[in-house]
Order: structure tokens, then sequence, then C-alpha cells
């Protein structure tokens, strides 16, 4: 067959000139080429536009373009035309640049001969394609790299999904070469590699209904990489006549974003259970103030629940009042909107649930963000704070009794010394005075009054600051029954115990817990005026923190008193421990301020429980003593020969003056100080002398001069067998409470009777310790 003559397009303007370059190329080969003539530039382009050619000859001078503009507008059009310029000028400089603008070579006419046209047109269009061929291989280089670059992994099935090609990912991550896998059926790979039912049957439909498919993922134990999640897509790839001979597989390891996903997952449930178990109640609504979700802490206070809830409006869940006026508050979802910043209150505000009930309400409420700053809705974070009321309430209460307490001690401290000196000259005028005169009843009746002057000034110091009570170890078996029984003694009700046998020790003041028992059984007797049964429980506890309102988690011994009496109406509740507070006719008002002022100093509580017509229980903690209880030994006392000599410090006037008469009826020598200076030197004098003292009573103040703890430091230095008692109207002071820490062997407290102050005498210096 002979091949197809070479169609050339000539671009000359002078008719001659066309003439002899045809002549030239029938000449040379009269079959070979196609000749087809046209003179202007604008003609070239329009064949070029609808005809196919293999070279164009071409002279740059023509009637509608001159030089070189006339090769650009043809390369423009023909790119891949090979372009031979014919000119009539031979102008090496013209040549050179007709050369670089793409023409092939450049021929003079006059200079050609047919051969050298002939050879020029063959050597443009060899050379044309040629490059084509290299640029076609390039194109195919340049697109084979970017495949190789590709992270996913590639495949190329014929269509009886044979492997024709794949991209370097694919060897690489699969572990083998081209050699073992191209032209292999693809589920014929090592070890049944790709042999999965999903993947096959997937091949399978695009294999015969043409249609390609995304996003199947395979979780697959690949022998060469492990257990891994690949995501594929197929598809068919179409050549350029229409023909759909290959089938493309792409295919993404996905293994870590879907663990990624996984753990996103896992963390997103773990949030929500979170959210859902936070002591706290929450609320997320969208910015329409639609509920979204809540928590089961929002649930229980709100009385809605999540699946009644999503979609409602927040007022409709979430209903607030001013506690005082009881108005509606202000949306907080549309406030935080419109602030666009975080609001916080706690209050005077009631959070009023579905079943109606109120309860105090701390709350915040702010926006949620997106991540480029957008409020996409709201988050209200809210509390029952009914707990830190009463917290605060009791704080309130405490600092109450630590001021009146202050105001108490220093009054009842001076009162405490002007009833030494009444109880003191009392016992003295009796003393002379025969028990039938009229006198003698008289002065007793004065003495029984003051006695219960003297319970009052001590009542008042129960809870003054700074007491303390004189703790001991000792178990509260006994000392409740005995405290129960006295009390109620003559009385219609009557006591239940039910007390634990192995009740804790405690660590306490004996006569101050009895004081506590006294008073809470009497309120119960006073409750139940037409007589009943009185309860009184005793167990072991231990508590964890916060479990019962201001105790520190630990071990205690818990005792509760409980009537069936009239009840505490709920008005009153917040007032039963203030000073004076009584509702009764009779009775001071200090009984429940004491008891509560005592278990504070032991580091307990007491609390009530009480309903109008039901009767209260009192429960109060003592923390439990985890020490063994120490075996008392007695000491040996051996007897006073009845003249020993006693010093008394006391900056008080009357109470010298009756100490030297109550010391002179007892039979004691003595002498005074004023102040402890005073007394110091007065020791000292003794010391020195062959009369020293027996013992020394040291009053704790001393006005203008050295006190009695003061005192006492300096004369242990004189004389480290100094046996002294300690004085006060300060009932529970620290040296009151452990009076031996301090150097001291006994102690007094004001007003005391004579027989007392006869007692401590005789116990400082009849002892041997």
């Amino acid at each position: 067959m002979d091949p197809d003559p070479i169609r050339v397009l000539l671009v000359e303007d002078n008719p001659g000139d066309a003439r002899l370059i045809r002549e030239m190329l029938v000449e040379i080969h009269t079959d070979r080429y196609e000749v087809v003539h046209v003179e202007r530039l604008e003609y070239a382009l329009l064949h070029l536009n609808n005809e196919k050619f293999d070279t164009i000859l071409l002279d740059l001078n023509l009637p509608d373009a001159y030089g070189l503009s006339t090769l650009v507008k043809i390369r423009a059009k023909a790119p891949h035309v090979p372009v031979i310029v014919v000119s009539g000028l031979g102008d090496e400089e013209m040549a050179i640049h007709a050369l670089r603008e793409g023409a092939y070579t450049y021929l003079v006419k006059g200079q050609m001969s047919g051969h050298l046209l002939d050879r020029s047109i063959r050597y443009s269009i060899e050379r044309e394609r040629m490059e084509q061929i290299v640029q076609l291989q390039r194109a195919r280089e340049y697109a084979e790299n970017i495949v190789d670059t590709i992270r996913e992994s590639l495949i190329v099935l014929d269509n009886r999904l044979r492997i024709v090609s794949a991209n370097r990912s694919f060897y690489l991550d699969f572990h083998v070469t081209p050699e073992q896998v191209e032209g292999r059926f693809i589920h014929d790979l090592a070890d049944q590699e790709w042999n999965i039912p999903q993947f096959l049957a997937l091949l399978e439909k695009i294999l015969h209904h043409s249609f390609q498919y995304e996003g199947l993922e395979l979780d697959h134990e690949f022998p060469a990489l492990g257990r891994r999640v690949m995501l594929l897509n197929a598809r068919w790839v179409y050549e350029e006549r229409g023909d759909t001979d290959r089938i493309l597989l792409a295919m993404e390891d996905i293994t870590e974003r879907k663990r990624a996903e996984e753990a996103l997952a896992d963390e997103k449930e773990r949030l929500a259970v979170t959210l859902w178990n936070i002591g706290e109640g929450v609320i997320v609504t969208d910015v329409g103030g639609s509920v979204g979700m809540m928590n089961r802490v929002a649930e229980s206070l709100t009385g809605w629940t999540a699946s009644e809830a999503v979609g409602l409006p927040i007022d409709q869940v979430y209903q607030v009042i001013n506690e005082k006026t009881r108005n509606h508050c202000v949306n907080p979802v549309a406030a935080v909107l419109k602030k666009e910043e975080t609001t916080d209150s706690s209050h005077f505000r009631l959070l009023i649930g579905k079943d109606g009930i109120e309860r105090p309400l701390g709350d915040s409420v702010a926006a949620v963000r997106d991540k480029d700053g957008k409020i996409i809705g709201v988050v209200i974070v809210f509390r029952d704070i009914t707990a830190a009321r009463r917290m605060e309430e009791d704080l309130a209460k405490n600092e109450r009794l630590e001021s009146i307490g202050v105001l108490a001690g220093g009054i009842a401290h001076d009162f405490n010394n002007a009833l030494t000196a009444i109880e003191g000259n009392i016992v003295v005028a009796k003393a002379h005075l025969k028990p039938e005169e009229k006198a003698y009843e008289r002065l007793s009746e004065a003495e029984m009054a003051a006695h219960r002057a003297r319970d009052l000034t001590r009542q008042l110091l129960t809870f003054s600051r700074g007491g303390k009570p004189i703790k001991r170890q000792l178990r509260l078996n006994d000392l409740l029954i005995d405290a129960v029984s006295f009390a109620l003694s003559g009385s219609a009700v009557r006591k239940k115990f039910s007390i634990a046998e192995d009740l804790w020790p405690v660590e306490a003041d004996e006569g101050q817990i009895r004081q506590v028992i006294n008073n809470l059984v009497i309120n119960a007797d006073q409750a139940m005026p037409d007589g009943g049964i009185l309860d009184v429980i005793g167990d072991n506890v231990s508590l964890a923190s916060d479990q019962v309102l201001s105790l520190k988690a630990g071990n205690y011994v818990r005792i509760a008193v409980k009537d069936h009496g009239i009840g505490i109406p709920k008005e009153f509740l917040s007032k039963i421990y203030e000073p004076y507070f009584t509702t009764k006719q009779k009775g001071s008002g200090l009984g429940l301020t004491v008891a509560y002022s005592i278990l504070r100093n032991h580091g307990g509580s007491l609390i009530v429980d009480s309903v109008t017509g039901g009767g209260s229980t009192f429960t109060l903690y003592i923390p439990a003593s985890q020490m063994q209880l120490p075996v008392e030994s007695v000491p040996s006392v051996h007897p006073l020969q009845g003249n020993e000599r006693i010093l008394w410090m006391d900056d008080e006037t009357m109470i010298r003056e009756v100490g030297g008469e109550m010391l002179s009826l007892l039979g004691y020598r003595f002498a005074f100080a004023e102040e402890g200076d005073q007394a110091i030197e007065l020791y000292k004098a003794a010391l020195e002398s062959e009369s020293p003292f027996d013992a020394v009573i040291l009053d704790l103040t001393g006005a203008g001069g050295l006190g009695g703890k003061e005192t006492i430091k300096q004369l242990l230095e004189l004389d480290p067998q100094v046996r002294a008692i300690v004085c006060s109207g300060y009932s529970n002071d620290p040296v009151m409470a452990n009076h031996r820490e301090y150097g001291f062997r006994g102690v007094l407290t004001k007003p005391f009777t004579m027989k007392e102050l006869d007692d401590q005498i005789h116990l400082v210096i009849g002892t041997e310790e």
C-alpha cells in the first residue's frame, strides 16, 4: 500500500516563486506531495483551522503580514506543524531570529534545489515526530511521578481483574515488586491477601455493570501489614476513543483515622458519662433557647427528664424566681446572648421544680462558641445551695455566739469575783452565828441565791471565747444512763435506752457532757407535759467528708435524744441556739446555747430535726478516741498538820479580805500579795527562812503586774516543788482546763465554797506525786 502523501501548505504571495517551488517538489516525487497554495496569512490560518498539514512553507513577507510576526502567528495557530521559512533574503541575522521563533530551517530562494527542499521537509517532519515522542514520554514520566507521589495505593486492573500496573505506594505498602504482581489476578496474590468476599463482590459488580463505587471500608488482616482498615474507591478508566477496558482501584489506609475517630467517640462517650454524673446540674440550649441536653442532676433538680425536656423552651424547664419578690427572673439564655459573657448568681433565687418544690439556687450561665468564636448555644450549670446556705447560717451563728461569748466571759469574770466575796462573807458570817438564829436562816437563803448566780455565770462561761473543756478519756454508756435517769427523776416521762455496748471511748469533759445530756433531757421532758417515751440512742458512726455539716471525716460516737412532744415551729429552728431565746415561761434560754457550745469545743456538733406536733430529735456527735483508756492511779495522801502556811495572790481587795477570814476559820496561816512580783518576793523570803509556804494560790490576772501564768514560771525556777493552785473567774480558761501543763497542781474556780477551798489545799499539800 502506498504511503499517504505529504500535505504541504505553501504560503507565498509571488505566483512565480510558488510555481517554482511546486515544480521542484513534483520533480523530486510526483505522487509524494500534495501542495495547497495560499497568498495571504489570513487564508493560511483558515486552512489550518479546517485541515491537517504535515509541514508549512512560509514566506515572511505577505500582503497582510510582514517579517517575524508572520512566523509567530503561524506557530501560534499550529504549534505542532513544522515550519520552513522560504525567503528571498539571505539575511543571516534574520535566519537566526526565525530559528529562535520556532522555524525548523531557513531556505533562501534562488539558492535552494529540489533535493534540498525535499530533504528539509522530510527532516522537519521527522524531527517534529521525534520531539512529540519525547514530549509524550516526558509527560508519561511526569504523570507516573505524580502517581508515585500519591500516598494512596493505586492499582490498574484489566477487564479480567488482572493487575496491569500499580503505583509506588502500593508496592511499598504491601512489600511486593512489579514482577510479583503484574499480570496476576488480584485475588490470587500471595497468602490470599485480597481474597475478601465483599471486595471481590464489589469488583464483580463494577465489571458487569460499568459503574463506580466510593467508600468501601475493608477491615482485614493483611499478611504484610497486620490488621488494617482500607478505604476503597473503584471506577472504570475511559481511554480517549471511549473504550472502557481498565479499572482503577484507589486504596487509602485509614486505620489511624478510624482509631482516632473511635478514640474521639470513646472520649465523647466518657465526656457524656462525666457530664451525666457530674455533681451539678447542666442544661445546654441552642441560641433560640430550646433545651438540647441535660444531665442527671438537672433532671433531679428540675423534675424534668431529659427526654421530656429536649426541645422545650428553657423557661418552661428552668423556672427561676426572685426569693424576695417572687417575680420570675430574666431568661438566662437571653441575658447571656445579649451580654455575650458569663453570668453568675447565687443569692435570693429559687428554682421551682416540676413538682413545685423550691430550692435555693446558685448558677452560672455561659455562651457556647464554635471554633470561630461564634455563639452556637448556652450552657447553664446550677446547684442546690441549701447545704451551703445552712453552712453560712451555721457560721454566722458561731460568730454570734463567739461575740456574745467574749462579752459573757468578761462579765462573768467580774461577776464571779463579786460572788466570791459575797459567798465568802456569807460563809464567814454564818460561822459566827448559831443555826437557830434568824440571821443564819436569811444568810443561808442568800447563799443559795449566790449558788444559783454562780451556776448562771458558769453557763455563760461555757461558750465564752477561749474556753476549753477539761478532757479525759471515758466511755459514755454509764454516763448516759446516769445523766438521763437523774434528769427524769420524778417525771411522768419514761426513758427507753438503745445504746451499743461497744461505744468507742471519747476524750471529753465529763461534767460538760453531763450538762449537755441534762439540758436536752429537761427540754424533752418539758415538751411532753402529759408524759410519754424518751428514746436515747447511742452508736458508733464513721462519717465521710461533709456528710454531717461542719464535721470532718472520721469516727464519732452519735447520741440521739428523741422525744414525741409538741415539736419546734419551723420559724424558731434557726434561733434555738441563740442565748436567752426561749418559748417557755420558765428557763434562762441558755440550755441549748450551752449544749451547742460544749459540743463545738469538743470538735463535735449538735443537730436538731423537728416536726411541729411530731416531736424533736437532737443528735450530738463527739469525736471518738482510738487510744486505750488509761488506768487511773490512786495518789498517796499524807495527813495535814493543821498549821500550814498559804500564800494567796489576788488583785481584788475584797477577795483577799474574805479569803483571810476563810483561811482563819480553816486553821491555816497565810499571807497575801496583790500581784506576781510581790508574791515572788514573799515566797523567796519564806523559802530562805525557816517557815516556807506549803501552798500558793495564784489568781490568773494581776492588775498592773504579773498574772498567775507568768508568776508560776518564776516560782518553779525558785522551787521546782512549789505546790500551786490556779484560781480564776474564767472557769474555762485554757490554763484552768489544763492546769498541770502550766505547772499548777490544783484548780479553784471562782466563786468557790469554803469546803472547795479546803479540799484543794488538802489535795496539793497532802498528795505525793
